[in-house]
């Protein structure tokens, strides 16, 4: 199944991904700048970030899901052979850490709702991308 249309799907899936996440990381730093310049508006922000990572974080969670099966399925090799699996896997627990901490920040936890709760989910958050991006110049070269 080497030639099948299927093994463009991981790279599809996190294309798309990557471009979400994009979106996620700009709608979070327009908030970000909104509350450190104390402008209106803040509330609508935050709503149209949280609804951006509610379909952003799961879409990564299950195209990277989809890579090591389309590895060993469609491909016939080994999953996790390659760096780009690893790094991948990386970005992923980024992926799922950041997530964390948002929704720790989204219910008010208060260990989180700070400064230094918010600076921590941001650098994760570019991270995160970062990570994602290196992993996608590493899957380039497993295309067929």
């Amino acid at each position: 199944m080497e030639n099948s249309p299927l093994v463009y799907l991981h790279p599809t899936l996190m294309g798309l991904g990557f471009l979400l996440a994009l979106f996620s990381l700009r709608s979070g730093m327009r908030m970000r700048r909104a509350r450190q310049q104390n402008r209106t508006g803040r509330a609508e922000l935050r709503r149209s970030h949280l609804r951006m990572v509610k379909i952003t974080v799961p879409w990564i969670m299950v195209g990277f899901a989809v890579g090591p099966l389309m590895r060993w399925w469609v491909q016939g090799e080994t999953p996790f052979q390659t760096a780009h699996a690893w790094i991948g896997l990386t970005a992923v627990l980024l992926w799922s850490t950041t997530a964390t901490v948002g929704h720790m920040l989204e219910i008010g936890d208060k260990r989180f709702t700070t400064d230094k709760g918010r600076d921590v989910h941001a650098v994760l958050s570019f991270l995160a991308v970062l990570l994602s991006a290196v992993a996608g110049v590493f899957g380039y070269s497993l295309l067929p």
